[in-house]
């Protein structure tokens, strides 16, 4: 995170979200200021167990292969992390589970700010 900026956590379509207001004449970098978000709790994540999902263009934009395996331990860990890079609130509650979320949290590589949002204002971690 940037010494330069200021960062916000509030409420948000039934969520959380988290963003950096730069300090003025500050230099900062697209990751100090593209917003994170999260649900309010866990509970609310109720997407498929098994099978496949295809994220929508808006979330994985990088490749025109959006199918992502969730019995395939990478296949799903690229899916969830992208979700929780790219996703809003809707993504998140439509295609995140708690219970895999949960198992693969330690196998996720994800910015400290967005891990600190989870950390902090999710419950159950």
């Amino acid at each position: 995170m940037n010494k330069d900026a200021t960062y916000i956590v509030e409420t948000v379509d039934g969520g959380w979200v988290s963003y950096a207001v730069p300090a003025p004449d500050s230099r900062l970098h697209f990751r100090d200021t593209k917003p994170y978000y999260a649900p309010q709790n866990l509970d609310e994540l109720r997407g498929p167990t098994e099978g496949y999902i295809r994220l929508p263009h808006s979330v994985h934009w990088g490749s025109s292969n959006r199918l992502f395996c969730l019995t395939k331990h990478g296949s799903l860990r690229q899916a969830y992390q992208t979700l929780l890079e790219e996703g809003t609130i809707d993504d998140l509650k439509s295609y995140l589970n708690a219970e895999i979320l949960r198992a693969i949290w330690g196998d996720l590589r994800i910015p400290p700010r967005m891990n600190a949002l989870w950390q902090n204002k999710v419950i159950g971690f």
